[in-house]
């Protein structure tokens, strides 16, 4: 603009009789026209350089796509040919993988959860926090320790799950059982919800059927369905196995979902699940105090005497179902390392201070 600005300058006082020398103008043109091609040269300097960056990158991202690739025809690879062991057992009960009918049953289910990634990698990183209560439960009931996979099945691990059948907690107990097998229900407290009191009632359930049918399997196909179905099914099919059984879809595929289940978490890495990936999800260390309650206790009180949330105390605390302990005795779940605290506060609150 400076260079035009001269050229019309120069232009106009020869217009009005100025003395502008031949030479001067067109040495100022000269100038204006090697800045103009200079310009064109740093355009298309910037264009080659943002070119070759550009290309760069695809190249990065071709050998990343390229690579990936390589990987994920690897891991089906190993999903293919490496997914199920020719021995399987199941609460100790040998699975009869030489039968192709049963061996399809659990490849399906198999298949199925490891073609969500994110499931498998969630019910994995849950286990490491619930697991540790289940199996000691288990070994303290001397029951086998693969039912600790029946609540990824029936809940995915969520002590507040609810059923359309109205079946509640880990186990899914629904309210008949669950007062069968002395678990507290009323508008405060359930304890379907609650991970040791389920745990407890379900392995008693679980034991009891055991007995009944004398076959693992066969107990894990009437906790799901119901006794009443297996016996019926049994009598009316004349056979002995729960692998022999025509069942409800649902309780067909049901034993397999566990076995399936057993394979993932037993072997995560074949899966494609990186288990150092989840190393800070360990079971979350609490305490216990045992509180008689005169009146109420207010779940924000004790978060509050704890150092911690509302939201916390009710994690810790899922058998509660509203925002306080009515009248009873009850063994509340608080951080761990506040018990002390917890209780020279609720002796202070007691006192009125």
């Amino acid at each position: 603009m400076k260079q035009l600005f001269v050229m019309l300058l120069c232009i106009l006082c020869v217009g009005c009789g100025g003395y502008v020398k031949k030479d001067m103008l067109n040495e100022s043109i000269e100038r204006s026209l090697t800045s103009s091609r200079q310009y064109a040269d740093s355009l298309e300097q910037r264009f080659d350089d943002s070119i070759c960056i550009l290309s760069e990158r695809v190249d990065s991202l071709a050998g990343l796509i390229a690579e990936q690739s390589e990987r994920f025809k690897e891991y089906r690879k190993n999903v293919v040919n490496y997914a199920v062991p020719e021995i399987v057992e199941i609460c100790g009960e040998r699975v009869p993988m030489d039968d192709l009918d049963v061996r399809a049953r659990v490849l399906k289910e198999l298949y199925k959860m490891i073609n969500d990634q994110g499931r498998c990698s969630f019910n994995y990183l849950l286990s490491k926090r619930y697991f540790p209560v289940v199996t000691e439960l288990l070994w303290v009931g001397q029951s086998p320790l693969d039912l600790k996979y029946v609540p990824i099945v029936e809940s995915s691990l969520n002590p507040k799950a609810t059923s359309s059948a109205k079946a509640k907690g880990l186990w899914q107990f629904i309210s008949s059982t669950g007062r069968l097998y002395q678990l507290s229900q009323s508008d405060y407290i359930d304890e379907r919800s609650d991970l040791e009191e389920s745990t407890n009632a379900a392995i008693r359930f679980l034991n009891d059927l055991y007995e009944k049918f004398g076959s693992w399997t066969l107990a894990l196909a009437a906790y799901n369905s119901g006794p009443g179905t297996i016996e019926k099914r049994l009598r009316e099919q004349r056979v002995e196995s729960y692998w022999d059984l025509v069942l409800p879809l649902e309780t067909e595929e049901y034993v397999p979902k566990i076995i399936a289940t057993k394979l993932i978490l037993e072997d995560p890495g074949l899966y494609g699940i990186d288990p150092g990936a989840f190393s800070e999800w360990e079971r979350v260390e609490s305490d216990t105090v045992t509180v008689k309650v005169r009146s109420k206790l207010n779940v924000v009180d004790v978060a509050e005497w704890t150092g911690t949330t509302y939201r916390h105390i009710r994690q810790l605390n899922p058998q509660l179902s509203k925002e306080a302990w009515p009248k009873g005795t009850y063994t509340i779940t608080i951080p761990y390392g506040t018990r002390e605290q917890f209780q020279q506060s609720l002796e202070d609150f007691r006192k009125g201070k």
